[in-house]
C-alpha cells in the first residue's frame, strides 16, 4: 500500500478517537449537571417547610407581656411634732422619709447631723449664732421599731454613757464604732459578735428627752463623741417611695 494512504488511514482513525473522547466529555457533564439539579431542589424541598414552621412554633411558646401595677406610695409616721412640753422635735425641714439597712421601715429625720437649733445640745465654737453640734444624727421612730446591725462586728454596751440611754449599743467594725442611742431593749451582749442583718434591738425613748427616736452617731474605733464623723455614709439612706 502507498504511504499517502496509509496517512490518510491514519488521520481518519485520529479524527474518530478525538469524537468519541467529546462526546463521552459532554456526556459525562450533562450526567453530572442532571446530578446536581435534583440535589438541589431536593434540599430546597426539604428547607421550605421547616423555615414556614419556625415562626409558628415561636409564636406558641410567646405569652402576653404584663405589666406590673405599681405599689402605692406609703407616707411614713414621724409621730408628734412637738414634745409634751410644747418644743419642737424636728430641726430640718426635710420632710421625706428614708429607709436603711439599720432599721425597719421608712422614717424622718429629727436633727441632722451637726450644728443645730435644737435646745438639748449647749452653744458650740464649732457653729455660729450661739448654735450646738450635734454628734450624730436622730431618726423619729415608734417605740418597738427593730434595729438591725448594718455592719458585722463586735458588741460593745460599758462605757457609753446615760445619754445614749442604759440599753445603748456600739458596733465596733474595721476601725470605726456606730453607736445606736436610746434603745428600749437590746438583744445583744457585751463581746457578742454580730453580723449585717442581725438584729440588735429595738428603738425607744431611753435618755431621750424629744421622745423615741433613734440615734445614730459614728466615731473611730474607742474615740469620744468629740470626734464624731457625720454617720450617712454608713446609714446608706434611700428615701422611700
Amino acid at each position: 500500500m502507498r504511504p499517502c494512504v496509509w496517512l490518510l488511514l491514519a488521520a481518519v482513525l485520529a479524527a474518530g478517537c478525538a469524537g468519541t473522547d467529546g462526546d463521552t466529555a459532554r456526556s459525562d457533564g450533562g450526567s453530572s449537571a442532571n446530578a446536581v439539579v435534583p440535589a438541589a431542589s431536593a434540599s430546597t424541598t426539604a428547607a421550605r417547610p421547616a423555615a414556614s414552621s419556625a415562626p409558628q412554633r415561636t409564636a406558641d411558646r410567646t405569652t402576653p407581656r404584663t405589666t406590673p401595677r405599681a405599689e402605692p406610695r406609703r407616707a411614713c409616721r414621724s409621730g408628734p411634732r412637738r414634745t409634751a412640753d410644747g418644743t419642737r422635735r424636728f430641726w430640718t425641714k426635710d420632710r421625706r422619709c428614708y429607709t436603711s439597712r439599720w432599721y425597719a421601715g421608712a422614717h424622718r429625720r429629727m436633727i441632722p447631723f451637726g450644728c443645730t437649733r435644737a435646745p438639748w445640745y449647749p452653744p458650740s465654737s464649732r457653729c455660729a449664732r450661739g448654735r450646738g453640734f450635734h454628734h450624730g444624727l436622730d431618726l423619729a421612730m415608734r417605740k418597738g421599731t427593730k434595729v438591725y446591725a448594718g455592719v458585722r462586728g463586735r458588741i460593745v454596751t460599758r462605757g457609753l454613757g446615760s445619754a445614749y440611754g442604759s440599753r445603748a449599743v456600739i458596733i465596733r467594725s474595721r476601725g470605726r464604732d456606730v453607736l445606736l442611742g436610746h434603745l428600749r431593749s437590746r438583744r445583744v451582749s457585751h463581746g457578742d459578735r454580730v453580723r449585717r442583718g442581725d438584729l440588735v434591738g429595738r428603738s425607744g425613748a431611753r435618755g431621750a428627752p424629744d421622745g423615741p427616736h433613734l440615734h445614730v452617731e459614728v466615731r473611730p474605733a474607742r474615740g469620744s463623741y468629740l470626734s464624731a464623723v457625720s454617720p450617712r455614709r454608713v446609714l446608706r439612706l434611700r428615701v422611700a417611695g
